[in-house]
């Protein structure tokens, strides 16, 4: 695959009430205790990179993260909480 260049912006929030499910870009949603986390089934590796970053640096402000990946997806991460 090509280089992709792509921008996530992750949020964090409280839940208002449990009516929540699948939308036209995702065929499955569920919750999970931090312990119970599926870390091997989650759809993208951007997100278990973001949720590993968030449970290591427990909850900041804000978090600019850049992942640099080579041909062979290796991940050199660099980052600055403010």
């Amino acid at each position: 695959m090509p280089k992709i260049n792509q921008v996530y912006s992750f949020f964090i929030g409280e839940i208002a009430n449990t009516d929540f499910g699948p939308t036209p870009e995702s065929s499955e949603v569920k919750l999970f205790h931090v312990d119970n986390i599926p870390w091997d089934e989650l759809a993208f590796r951007t997100v278990k990179l973001t949720i590993e970053q968030y449970l290591e640096h427990g909850k900041i402000h804000f978090l600019i993260e850049f992942l640099i990946t080579s041909f062979f997806w290796q991940i050199d991460k660099h980052y600055q909480t403010f």
